[in-house]
């Protein structure tokens, strides 16, 4: 067995440990303060000179201008966006003025064409006469303070001076000095709520440096002292612990700091920017099979393009990490796509080919060499595929703790894509607002909490074990090891011990690839010295299931075809249950349903199930190959 990945313990004991003495070792800015000139975000007047020239003799950015200015075109009829709460958010709005600024603000300064600034100011002024950003929800602030610094910078030369005075006096009375008077929990977290609240934050101070200096001074130290705790989110291999989504929510701002930081403090944070930082767009690459994300707790399975990932290419050097990114890219310029101007989505998409340009890269459609990825962070997850094809065989696992920001009880569960398609599923994300709407409080992950009513949180309803009908252990951490196996077998072990006590005395799951695509699930489970345990085994998957007999099932979505096989124990048969929710306004899982097995482990003993997932015309092959492999699996 390979240890490099292995861990007993929660591992940001250690990291905390080490980020105390990355922070202790951080120094305050040693520059002067920034050149009292505008623009001075993303795009410098000699900046946007280069962009325009590279705009007028590539074909991929010329029709990814065209693109952004049809947006922009499309929000000149617009009203501006009013003071929206949903529930206790403001972000909807936040996020739809953002989209609203930068890409109006993007097409004046591409086109320099009135229209746009007379849009975008009228935007702008309407968003400073709100009463309040609602820093009850500091997300929400963060954003729109965003928005603000962007346009004030990037519209400088055209607004008149009283304009400017309004944003200015907006944003800090209702941006700057609530994050300074009453700094959140948020300030020193390590997930998206640093990034997001001290980056966007960062960026107001910059932009509007020169009408509170003081005030931003300590805004951006600030930002420098503390972002640094994010990249625990990241380590060691560069995995964000969060998913996929927040990924992109946590960089994206993060990168829109470190950029605005070096474009006006030059040399004050490169070189304290973790490589597995750098890197980390490779993450979003090896979590993304056929089928779509490995959508582990709130993500989706397909998420839109990830506008970060271009920085991060910039500064990791690296193209493989736009493997995906920059196919997406092209699709959205390609005659005839249309890119709406409603909505939220995108809202940073001109940043995009800004960034992409600096990096020289002009294609992303090579591949990375290698088909497998283990992150051993606050949320380890192994991934593995047969390659980058579309009709590859993938399947990602994940170990880590409910108990993780946006964390679901899926300790052990995994995702599987073959020919295509995705078989065995994530229940991913649940919309917020129609939960908290019914008075669920659904971000108390304590082992009690509200957030455990929801179906699609627990281990009930994923591809996992449910022990004695109870939850998953919030307070357990489940470690990851990568194996050396036999026969080109590649797999992972994860070890639940801490999850389902005092359940089960031990339990792990041992999940691997065969290079012909044939998956192996075993699990290994004793039971404690006093007491039987009560088995429920679950694949959620697609509602059309064929059973053979006991122990065959098959698979089926439209023409294509996969067997799921029970190789041990040998009288365990196949059950299938209902997926939905009981709750009345929970989302449900259509077309899907929970296929597995029920046993029971006798106390004192040992009980191994395994299950081999393949197509049916290699069945036979593959149980042997399986077979194989589980005589030959390393010890617990």
């Amino acid at each position: 067995m390979s240890d490099v990945h292995a861990c007993k313990t929660r591992p940001w004991t250690a990291l905390c440990f080490s980020l105390s003495l990355f922070l202790l070792s951080l120094p305050c800015l040693t520059q002067e303060a920034p050149e009292l000139s505008h623009p001075r975000l993303f795009l410098t007047v000699d900046q946007l000179e280069s962009y325009r020239k590279q705009v007028a003799r590539d074909s991929l950015f010329s029709s990814l201008n065209h693109r952004l200015l049809e947006v922009a075109d499309g929000m000149l009829s617009l009203p501006p966006e009013d003071r929206q709460m949903i529930g206790r958010r403001l972000l909807t709005s936040s996020r739809t003025v953002l989209k609203r600024v930068l890409h109006l603000s993007y097409a004046f300064r591409m086109t320099d064409d009135r229209k746009y600034f007379e849009r975008a100011r009228r935007e702008l002024l309407h968003v400073a006469a709100y009463p309040d950003l609602n820093p009850d929800h500091f997300l929400d602030v963060a954003e729109m303070a965003t928005a603000l610094a962007i346009g004030y910078d990037w519209l400088y030369d055209a607004l008149s001076e009283s304009d400017r005075t309004t944003l200015t006096r907006a944003t800090y009375d209702k941006a700057i000095r609530p994050a300074l008077d009453k700094p959140g929990w948020w300030v020193s977290t390590t997930n998206n709520w640093n990034q997001v609240c001290n980056g966007g934050l960062g960026v107001a101070a910059i932009a509007f440096y020169e009408n509170f200096p003081a005030a931003a001074d300590s805004l951006i130290q600030r930002a420098l002292t503390y972002l640094p705790l994010a990249y625990a989110q990241y380590a060691p291999d560069g995995a964000y612990a969060e998913g996929a989504a927040y990924f992109e929510y946590g960089t994206s701002f993060h990168a829109l700091f470190l950029d605005a930081l070096q474009m006006n403090y030059p040399g004050e944070e490169a070189s304290s920017v973790p490589d597995y930082f750098r890197d980390s767009g490779n993450f979003l690459v090896q979590i993304r099979g056929p089928g779509g994300y490995y959508n582990y707790g709130d993500s989706r399975t397909t998420e839109g393009l990830s506008t970060s990932v271009f920085f991060l290419a910039g500064m990791s050097k690296d193209p493989g990490s736009l493997y995906y990114q920059y196919p997406l890219l092209k699709r959205m310029a390609t005659v005839g796509s249309k890119l709406p101007a409603t909505g939220t989505g995108n809202r940073l998409l001109p940043l995009a080919p800004i960034w992409l340009a600096r990096t020289g890269y002009q294609r992303g459609n090579d591949p990375p060499s290698a088909t497998t990825f283990t992150s051993a962070g606050m949320n380890p997850i192994s991934a593995y595929r047969t390659s980058f094809s579309d009709t590859a065989t993938f399947v990602a696992m994940k170990g880590g703790t409910p108990s993780m920001n946006h964390g679901h009880m899926d300790i052990g569960s995994f995702v599987l894509d073959a020919g295509g398609r995705r078989w065995v599923m994530d229940p991913g994300m649940h919309d917020y607002e129609a939960l908290e709407s019914h008075g669920l409080a659904i971000f108390d992950r304590s082992q009690s909490g509200e957030r455990w009513l929801v179906n699609r949180y627990t281990n009930y309803a994923h591809s996992t074990l449910t022990v004695n009908g109870r939850h998953q252990r919030v307070d357990g951490f489940a470690p990851l090891h990568r194996l050396n196996l036999a026969d080109g077998w590649r797999g992972t072990r994860i070890i639940m011990d801490s999850v389902y006590v005092p359940d089960l005395a031990a339990a792990s799951r041992t999940v691997a690839l065969h290079p012909a695509g044939a998956v192996l699930v075993s699990d290994t489970l004793r039971a404690p010295t006093d007491t039987a345990a009560a088995i429920r085994w679950n694949l959620l998957v697609g509602d059309n299931i064929t059973l053979l007999d006991g122990q065959t099932a098959v698979l089926k979505q439209q023409n294509r075809e996969l067997t799921a096989r029970i190789l041990q124990p040998a009288d365990a048969v196949w059950r299938i249950k209902s997926s939905q929710p009981e709750l009345p306004f929970e989302q449900g899982l259509p077309n899907t349903a929970l296929l597995g097995l029920d046993v029971s482990v006798p106390k004192n003993e040992e009980l191994r199930i395994s299950v081999l997932i393949t197509k049916p015309s290699q069945l036979v092959e593959s149980g042997k190959l399986a077979r194989a492999l589980l005589n030959k699996l390393p010890p617990e």
